[in-house]
């Protein structure tokens, strides 16, 4: 039995289509967030904007159109190379705590 006869059967029994899609394993594509064209992962290439975060899938032909504004992002691992040197920048920079004072209590102090 295909995949697409599996999905007729549980359409029939009144199985919701996300429901559907979750059993037989299927994976909702990207599409293009310029042109808003369907495509695989790999046809893809993730980018971030650098000012907002906002990471979106475009085209190598619809990401060479966009500004500057927008660098490459490495999918496997979801942040870019200046993203990566920055965080581990700041964990070098931190301080180490100082120790709490201990509060006083108000019933010691009468």
């Amino acid at each position: 039995m295909t995949s697409r006869d599996e999905a007729v059967k549980l359409s029939k029994a009144g199985v919701s289509y996300a429901e559907i899609g979750r059993r037989l394993g299927m994976k909702r594509a990207p599409n293009c967030f310029l042109c808003g064209r369907f495509a695989s992962i790999k046809d893809l290439v993730l980018l971030r904007h650098k000012k907002s975060g906002i990471r979106r899938w475009f085209h190598p032909s619809c990401a060479s159109d966009l500004n500057d504004s927008w660098e490459q992002v490495d999918s496997s691992l979801g942040e870019t190379f200046d993203e990566s040197h920055e965080r581990a920048r700041q964990i070098v920079k931190r301080k180490p705590t100082k120790p709490r004072k201990p509060t006083l209590d108000p019933e010691a102090m009468l």
